[in-house]
């Protein structure tokens, strides 16, 4: 299936590849399919950034980051969010959805509302982490304490 996107021209996926966010993102309700898009990443380097493209609105395109790689300490707490067994620890990754600006180093990660994707039952979800340990913006690149964003 070729799909139209902003950043990346006409790509094909498979549809089978699909992510199903059944409530959409918090306000982007009626985008409910996506695929992930993996960089390369360089000879012998993980990749810790991907993009999450919705299936239908080609201007639609997030960056997700896999906060391992900069935060290892970053562990929120998805237990309150698993239903009907969508999600399970085991096979869930977890993302964090980036603002990414000119000058690289002013990037910051939503560390509140991380990304839930269950890679084997294509299931997606976006959640909201109570309390005030993550911030919602957090330098990415010059990382500060986690739990000492700039809210």
């Amino acid at each position: 299936m070729t799909i139209a996107t902003k950043n990346f021209g006409e790509i094909e996926i498979n549809p089978a590849d699909a992510i199903n966010f059944e409530e959409g993102l918090p306000g982007f309700h009626e985008n409910n399919q996506f695929v992930v898009l993996f960089q390369e990443p360089e000879e012998g380097e993980p990749n810790p950034i991907s993009f999450l493209q919705s299936v239908d609105n080609d201007e639609l395109c997030f960056v997700l980051v896999d906060m391992s790689n900069f935060y290892p300490e970053y562990a929120p707490s998805i237990h309150p969010f698993i239903e009907k067994e969508e999600f399970d620890v085991a096979t869930t990754a977890i993302y964090n959805i980036a603002t990414v600006f000119e000058d690289m180093s002013d990037t910051t990660v939503n560390l509140k509302a991380p990304v839930l994707i269950n890679y084997d039952n294509k299931q997606g979800k976006q959640i909201i982490c109570q309390g005030d340990e993550f911030p919602i913006r957090v330098k990415l690149f010059q990382p500060n304490e986690v739990g000492e964003g700039d809210e």
